[in-house]
């Protein structure tokens, strides 16, 4: 009964963790584009993303939260996605650890939730963020396709549940490009374990959700969207491209991999393995043998340079926070549960039941989740959230203000408070920006801006700003502001929208992004690592690539 009355505490003490946080976070500039691409119409919106991003499902999510005023209900955001991942988790473990009592599965979904949080290191990107939904609800996703083909495994028997599996398997695989390799090798590895122990129901089950996983990747990456996105392979030599994005791979891939190896709470994890196999079967130890270990550090060391050989073929640049945070926890997810259900080795259970760790297995995890960076970020979070509500909100009487004063081309202050888990991305200084445009058509005007906020009062600096001199930016970001040095490198990055009067220049586009880089910033230090493998700007250098590469990372 105390173990009950605990789990529905700290259970309640979770959702009111996310409660607070939902109510101080904010919509995010790209928000407003997905409530944009409805004005042609539900279904025609699913035509036109379709060929903008092929992700199918993950658009029909999107563009169903947009059918109501997101804005008004956008807190609710991050205590739903944090109810569906302990719900999810729940289901899971419902199907692999059946003996356990109902107290017992919530509370290692609480405790397998806090190390998802703990894991992924960009939850603005993917937590809280409406667009972000692809890197959050992907990877939970999964988790329920794999409890969906666990039940159907056990029970012997395909009904509406292996039809929801297929159903699932498809969404799942036009959800995320990410999710898409994962349950394709996944699957593949079951199906050949399977065959090989001649469990003809097995094998046709995973097989069939093979087969589904890869018409869901054929749909995504045959899609015009995909070719949008990747950037028209007409522009350079193929094989030179080609030749230099698998090059970013090996690279990047390699860092991510290390990243997942260095990560304590990985090992904490391991600890807790013999309780979750503690209902699973053992399989046949004989063909194991033939595709274990090997097979791990494939999976592992793959998903990352196949991820960036996708984001990266056009770009040469390393993925972003949350691409990578996905990644790390799809290895993770990947290696434990293939270990648990094709790897398994009880010698290696037992080894680990008598180290004498294993009796403090909760002390261990619990100081790498309190030690976490993610967790520090949300405590300095919660003490100043309340003060970025009150920016925005300040942000939005300004746009009332200056509306009813006549005006249609809006300037508004840049953020001076971003909560790390909160805060994602703003509008641009040059209004031509899709955000900016998203952000304008919402609150109807012709445009919007920010500028700094030591600008906004000073009427002659703003048009000094308008609609070409730069030198008010500039003076601030040779004082040392890093952002706006960042902003200064986009407006004359010729892969961004144009800012009226401003004449675009790689060159110096370069030059402020090196400002931005020196500073710290992992944006600019990733624009660089595109503009030095395309030598566009710079002189052409994969070494200095790599550099700023491996600076963006670490």
């Amino acid at each position: 009964m105390r173990k009950k009355i605990l789990t529905f505490i700290c259970l309640g003490a979770y959702i009111a963790l996310f409660v607070a946080l939902g109510f101080c976070s904010y919509p995010q500039a790209d928000d407003y584009n997905c409530s944009k691409a409805l004005d042609a119409g539900f279904w025609q919106a699913q035509i036109n993303a379709y060929f903008w991003t092929g992700r199918i499902f993950n658009t029909f999510l999107v563009s169903t939260l947009c059918l109501f005023d997101f804005s008004r209900f956008y807190f609710l955001l991050p205590c739903l996605n944090a109810l569906l991942g302990v719900g999810i988790f729940y289901a899971l473990l419902s199907v692999v650890a059946k003996k356990a009592s109902a107290g017992a599965k919530f509370g290692v979904a609480l405790l397998l939730q806090s190390v998802w949080l703990a894991i992924v290191p960009a939850l603005n990107e993917n937590f809280y963020w409406l667009c972000g939904m692809p890197y959050t609800w992907s990877a939970i996703f999964s988790l329920f396709c794999l409890s969906l083909l666990i039940h159907v495994l056990r029970k012997k028997k395909r009904g509406a549940f292996f039809y929801l599996l297929l159903l699932c398997v498809s969404f799942g695989g036009t959800i995320h490009e990410q999710m898409c390799v994962v349950q394709i090798s996944v699957l593949s590895l079951l199906t050949l374990y399977f065959l090989l122990s001649r469990d003809s129901f097995s094998a046709q089950t995973s097989g069939a959700a093979f087969l589904f996983a890869m018409s869901s990747l054929l749909v995504m990456y045959l899609s015009p969207g995909t070719a949008v996105r990747m950037g028209s392979l007409l522009s350079q030599p193929f094989l030179s491209r080609l030749t230099q994005t698998l090059g970013v791979a090996v690279v990047f891939g390699g860092i991510t991999a290390l990243k997942f190896f260095t990560k304590p709470i990985i090992y904490a994890l391991l600890l807790f393995l013999p309780d979750i196999t503690s209902d699973v079967k053992p399989f046949d130890e004989k063909i194991s043998k033939r595709i274990r270990a090997w097979h791990i550090f494939l999976l592992v060391a793959l998903i990352a340079p196949f991820q960036q050989a996708i984001g990266g073929f056009a770009m040469g640049m390393g993925l972003p926070a949350r691409a990578e945070g996905l990644a790390i926890w799809l290895m993770a997810a990947s290696w434990v549960f293939l270990w648990v259900f094709c790897y398994r080795n009880e010698s290696v259970l037992n080894k680990i039941r008598s180290l004498r760790l294993y009796r403090y297995r909760g002390v261990a995890l619990a100081i790498c989740l309190v030690l976490n960076s993610n967790f520090i970020s949300l405590a300095q979070d919660l003490r100043i959230a309340p003060l970025y509500l009150a920016e925005n909100r300040m942000r939005e009487n300004i746009i009332q203000r200056q509306k009813e004063e006549g005006k249609t081309d809006i300037i508004v202050p840049t953020l001076m408070v971003k909560p790390k888990l909160l805060f994602f991305s703003d509008i641009r200084p040059f209004p031509n920006d899709w955000k900016n445009q998203s952000f304008a058509q919402y609150w109807g005007v012709n445009s919007i801006r920010t500028l700094p906020s030591s600008l906004l009062n000073d009427e002659r600096k703003q048009l000094e700003l308008w609609p070409k001199d730069l030198s008010a930016l500039e003076a601030l970001a040779y004082a040392g502001d890093t952002e706006t040095a960042f902003d200064i490198g986009e407006i004359y990055d010729t892969t961004f929208a144009r800012m009226d009067g401003v004449q675009k220049d790689n060159e110096l586009a370069a030059k402020w992004y090196h400002m931005a880089a020196e500073q710290g910033d992992a944006h600019a230090a990733r624009r660089l690592t595109r503009l030095y493998s395309q030598g566009s700007g710079v002189p052409q250098s994969y070494l200095h690539a790599i550099w700023w590469l491996l600076r963006s990372q670490f």
